[in-house]
C-alpha cells in the first residue's frame, strides 16, 4: 500500500481550495495517499470534503469531515505520540482539523444555496 507516513498534510495553508495539497490518510484514494492501491479502485474519496455530482441521476454527494468534533476520540483513543510527532505540536493538530471542519461547513452551505439536484446524500465523518 501506499506510505503516508511522512507527508507534511498536518496543518495545511488552506484547506478549502482546489490547489495540490499534501494529504496523510488511509482513507482517501491511494493516489491520495489513501492504503491498499488497486484492491480499492472502487472507493471514491478523493479529499477530507467534497461533493460529486451525478447530473443523469439528480443526484450529490456532499462528504464533510468533522474530526475536530470528535477530538478526544480520534482513532479511537484520542490523538498518539505519532501523530502529535508527526504534527508537530496539539495546536497544529488542532488548527489542520478545524480547518478542515470548516471547510466542510463551508462546501455544504455553497451546495445548498446551489440546490442544483433533487438527490441528495450527506456523508458526515463524526
Amino acid at each position: 500500500g501506499a506510505d503516508n507516513a511522512n507527508s507534511p498534510a498536518c496543518g495545511g495553508p488552506n484547506s478549502y481550495s482546489a490547489e495540490p495539497q499534501n494529504y496523510d490518510s488511509n482513507a482517501l484514494n491511494a493516489d491520495k495517499g489513501g492504503v491498499d492501491g488497486d484492491l480499492r479502485r472502487n472507493w471514491h474519496a478523493p479529499d477530507y470534503t467534497y461533493y460529486y455530482r451525478i447530473p443523469d441521476l439528480d443526484f450529490e454527494l456532499i462528504a464533510m469531515d468533522w474530526n475536530m468534533e470528535d477530538w478526544n476520540g480520534i482513532g479511537g483513543q484520542g490523538y498518539t505520540r505519532r501523530q502529535l510527532d508527526h504534527c508537530g505540536s496539539v495546536e497544529v493538530m488542532r488548527r489542520s482539523l478545524t480547518s478542515i471542519k470548516e471547510a466542510s461547513t463551508r462546501i455544504m452551505s455553497e451546495r445548498a444555496a446551489k440546490a442544483e439536484s433533487k438527490n441528495v446524500a450527506i456523508l458526515g465523518h463524526y
